[in-house]
């Protein structure tokens, strides 16, 4: 399985790429890694604004990294 990573628009705009979030829920510099596309697609499908129907969202395999 490979690693993962998740980008998004929201409503048209400009590609966003999912980070790291702290305990205190502010969100870091750092990319979120997925270990593997089933944890990926669990993270989206639990994410209120993939959910709200604001965001697309496409998940990436880092096959070559």
């Amino acid at each position: 399985m490979l690693d993962c990573v998740i980008l998004y628009r929201v409503n048209g705009g400009p590609v966003k790429i999912v980070r790291r979030v702290t305990l205190s829920g502010d969100e870091t510099d750092d990319i979120s890694e997925f270990r593997n596309i089933d944890e990926a697609v669990d993270w989206a499908d639990h994410n209120p604004l993939f959910n709200s129907g604001q965001a697309d969202f496409q998940i990436v395999e880092l096959d070559e990294l």
